[in-house]
């Protein structure tokens, strides 16, 4: 019987009090998941048919955060992934869309890295260099996906004369600031550490 309370306990506090709002934005979070998860698979298997490349072209796009100051690096890490989570719930308003792009996106080219990878350095290595940190940072990605698709899914809402944008907004900036960022910080924080150790 603890086990539900327990469960529970953790979703209030990861996402709320607000008993409506959570109950939305958990299941839009588990579609988001189950893309997420999908997208991955796709990228890790198609790994095999992409050329290195490609890969490299992909990848290549991503500007350059690394340099050999910790601060710096880690400020550099930290803001980047705080713009690209910040647009992914800014664009949630065109309809919500944006944000199931952006998650089912970056789980496609996670899975060609850890493909590419994993054929040089093996797969126990390249989870040992992507776990520590992209468990936050996936968990932010995921997170600022579901709360974007859930404003685009609230504004919808609001022309047909119900929810309130409002309260949602709120609702998505608290989340923001006591979720997100934290997540962020700490997986910046690990990857800039793992980086300098290397």
């Amino acid at each position: 019987m603890t086990k539900p309370n327990t469960l529970n306990g953790f979703i209030e506090w990861f996402f709320g009090k607000q008993v409506q709002l959570v109950s939305r934005l958990l299941t839009i979070f588990k579609i988001v998941i189950f893309l997420y998860s999908i997208s991955l698979i796709m990228g890790y298997y198609i790994g095999n048919t992409v050329s290195y490349d490609t890969i490299s072209g992909i990848i290549g796009d991503i500007p350059n955060l690394i340099t050999r100051n910790f601060i710096t690096t880690f400020t550099n890490l930290f803001l980047h992934n705080l713009q690209a989570s910040f647009i992914s719930i800014i664009t949630g308003f065109l309809m919500g869309i944006p944000p199931f792009l952006f998650v089912a996106f970056n789980g496609f080219v996670l899975g060609l890295i850890v493909k590419s990878a994993s054929s040089s350095l093996g797969i126990v290595t390249t989870i040992f260099y992507i776990a520590p940190h992209g468990i936050f940072e996936m968990t932010a990605t995921l997170l600022s996906s579901a709360i974007g698709a859930y404003l685009g899914y609230t504004m919808i809402e609001r022309l047909r004369g119900r929810d309130s944008i409002v309260i949602s907004i709120n609702y998505a900036i608290s989340l923001f600031l006591k979720r997100i960022i934290p997540l962020l910080v700490i997986s910046a924080l690990i990857e800039t550490g793992l980086i300098f150790l290397m």
